[in-house]
């Protein structure tokens, strides 16, 4: 299977994209000094906090179920807007028959207005709704260096190429 994600950065998706169903939503959580939450379900293989949106769902109750359920913070209590800043368009290409699946998934970045020492991070225990090789079992802070070590495409996406060009992170 080949899968190719092309990055378009922007704050709402495209005309010619939005008959392409959203199956991924992600957040940037960003701390006052440039920490990023990141999760892992095994401690080796990390990536951002984000999930699928479930049937009926809206995106952003769907973000903020997937944040709270991957790091117990509650992006509602704590009055964060999430502001989407880009996408993918992922393509999933099967060699065997040539069949195609397209669509999007969501970046979103959330600036947290406090340094990251005053936030407590922990996968959310009480989420008895997905299997245990689902769950989340790692969340951390980490800066710009440890990300790049830990997700080691990162700083080739758009994503990072993005955030970093206009002085959302540092």
């Amino acid at each position: 299977m080949n899968i190719t994600m092309d990055w378009h950065a922007a704050n709402k998706i495209a005309d010619d994209h939005t008959d392409l169903p959203v199956k991924q939503v992600y957040a940037w959580l960003i701390s006052d000094d440039n920490r990023v939450v990141i999760v892992s379900k095994d401690g080796v293989s990390w990536q951002l906090p984000g999930g699928k949106p479930n049937s009926q769902e809206s995106l952003d109750a769907a973000l903020g179920r997937e944040i709270q359920e991957e790091t117990s913070l509650d992006i509602k209590q704590l009055e964060l807007q999430p502001n989407l800043f880009g996408y993918y368009v992922v393509t999933l290409e099967e060699e065997s028959d040539n069949r195609k699946q397209r669509f999007l998934q969501l970046r979103y970045l959330c600036n947290l207005p406090e340094k990251f020492d005053r936030y407590t991070i922990r996968p959310n225990e009480a989420d008895d709704t997905q299997p245990d090789s689902d769950k989340v079992n790692y969340v951390e802070f980490c800066d710009m260096k440890k990300l790049a070590d830990k997700i080691s495409w990162m700083p080739d996406s758009g994503e990072w190429q993005h955030l970093t060009s206009h002085n959302l992170i540092k």
